[in-house]
């Protein structure tokens, strides 16, 4: 399950309510974005207990998106207990997402 993530409060709940999160910063116009959706949809499902994920539609919260120095989508940041670790920029495989994401559980 992928959590809406509309308010830095929102944001900062996630971030710090779970161990291992990804916060996906995506717009409905962006193919990349779309191309990424089911793949980050599966990895929530196969890395659930581990990972939590979250998106963030940068046209419906663009304050949050200019706040984390968002400058092109899709971009996943990583954080671990609270802190960003690793920005992900850009589409990638299923097989590579989780292979970078394995590193933190």
């Amino acid at each position: 399950m992928i959590l809406q993530i509309s308010s830095s409060l929102g944001f900062d709940n996630f971030i710090k309510l779970n161990r291992i999160a990804v916060v996906d910063f995506w717009a409905e116009w962006c193919g990349p974005c779309k191309v990424m959706e089911p793949i980050i949809s599966r990895m929530s499902v196969e890395m659930a207990g581990s990972v939590a994920f979250g998106a963030v539609n940068v046209d419906d919260a663009e304050s949050l998106a200019m706040s984390k120095a968002i400058m092109s989508i899709p971009t996943m940041i990583v954080y671990s207990g609270g802190l960003e670790v690793e920005r992900l920029i850009g589409s990638r495989s299923g097989d590579k997402l989780k292979q970078e994401l394995s590193k933190y559980i």
